[in-house]
């Protein structure tokens, strides 16, 4: 017999709902539910509501309406944000008791996040295992306080919660035993004591940490020495860091992504020791920020981060053609390179970009004064998926005037070496 066309109506409830999956909450609300009654109850199945994304979802009142309604029927939403949004947070904060199953919350730059939001929330969700509050500038000391409090907490984001002081760290160090990513950069007065009680009592959790290290000295580091199963160790104003912590930072032997910035008491003797040691070998991401870093030290990365997918080396003065060139032969994989201020650079290898680093996408030439546009415009040319931001923080455009082409075709290619 031949087989019978099937119609979506026959379908199992749940084949139906497996299709729906895959539309966004707007074309489930607008597009699924006015169908008719049985697509309205599948539309607004709980099922289907398990992540929402409230951002730019809010245009007028009528909106805000719409939302509380959904919120009402997601009962099983396990991931909510609202990453700068304009909705009012209170009254999501109203309605979270509808939805206590809810394990990551995303208020980053949200407006109105302070302790009586958080309480609503942290009292109503109490598996919350992801929260994000970075930027909000209403969190202080007495949330950080209510925050503790969720037991399952495994991922903390204050980036730049600048009322966040150094006991409100020492309290989440002391009481968050789960934490496997905690996030306080941009949070000045973070001293010694809440680094080094966040080694002691996080060492064997901690995977991800960025801090603002301006008042870090040996002794963080040494504690943070502890932490060996650190994926991402990322350090900005590492003022006090010297070369006693990078023979520290040697055990996080399982790092992916590093960023040191600002260390001005770090040789360049101890960071070529460093980067030759071979024990960031599983690096993937590298953020190298104004230290004295020379060509032979960028030898020594690219010969043991052969697997880097992006590589900043901003404001490292002292770097030459040399050191692009290594970048050039030996780390093929990259996708981002930031060379921004690099003033001794002529960029001539850069065309030799096409054929050895071809996921190449981002790169950053900014202040870098001696490389000339025809360098770049044939570059843009030969990888239009590439964006290449000259001298003057501009992106540069493929050339299409005959006079700039005649320019440039007195660049010579160079030989590409087998």
């Amino acid at each position: 017999m031949p087989k019978k066309n099937t119609v979506f109506q026959d379908m199992p409830y749940e084949l139906q709902l497996k299709v729906f999956s895959f539309l966004t909450p707007k074309e489930l609300c607008h597009c699924v539910a006015p169908v008719c009654k049985e697509w309205l109850e599948r539309a607004y199945d709980p099922v289907l509501w398990k992540s929402l994304n409230l951002k730019n979802f809010v245009r007028d009142e009528k909106d805000v309406n719409s939302v509380c309604t959904i919120l009402i029927r997601s009962t099983m939403l396990r991931s909510l944000t609202l990453r700068a949004s304009s909705f009012p947070l209170d009254k999501i904060a109203f309605y979270s008791s509808y939805f206590p199953l809810l394990k990551k919350l995303d208020l980053g730059f949200c407006v109105g996040v302070g302790n009586e939001v958080l309480c609503t929330f942290i009292t109503s969700c109490p598996l919350i295992e992801d929260l994000n509050v970075e930027g909000c500038v209403g969190v202080d000391c007495q949330a950080v306080c209510k925050i503790i409090c969720l037991k399952h907490l495994k991922k903390l984001n204050l980036s730049h919660c600048t009322h966040v002081n150094n006991e409100a760290v020492m309290k989440i160090a002391s009481h968050c035993s789960k934490l496997e990513s905690l996030n306080i950069d941009g949070i000045t007065r973070i001293t010694d004591s809440a680094v080094c009680l966040l080694g002691d009592n996080l060492h064997s959790s901690l995977q991800h940490l960025e801090v603002d290290g301006e008042d870090l000295t040996d002794a963080s580091y040494l504690s943070l020495s502890k932490c060996i199963y650190l994926k991402t160790f990322a350090v900005s104003y590492a003022e006090e860091m010297t070369d006693q912590s990078l023979e520290y930072l040697k055990k996080m032997k399982e790092l992916r992504w590093l960023k040191l910035r600002r260390g001005s008491k770090l040789t360049t003797l101890a960071l070529n020791n460093f980067f030759k040691s071979c024990c960031l070998k599983h690096l993937a991401h590298l953020d190298l920020d104004s230290l004295s870093l020379d060509d032979h030290c960028v030898a020594n990365i690219t010969s043991c981060c052969r697997n880097l997918h992006s590589f900043s080396l901003a404001w490292c003065w002292e770097i030459s053609d040399v050191g692009l060139e290594d970048i050039i032969l030996h780390c093929s994989k990259l996708e981002v390179l930031d060379l921004t201020g690099l003033y001794k650079l002529a960029g001539v290898c850069l065309l030799k970009v096409p054929y050895l680093v071809p996921r190449l996408r981002y790169l950053n030439l900014e202040q870098c004064n001696d490389i000339i546009d025809a360098i770049l415009t044939r570059l843009v040319k030969v990888m239009p998926y590439l964006k290449v931001i000259n001298y003057y923080g501009e992106v540069v455009e493929p050339s299409s005037s005959s006079s700039e082409s005649e320019y440039e075709d007195n660049v010579q290619l160079p030989e590409v070496s087998s």
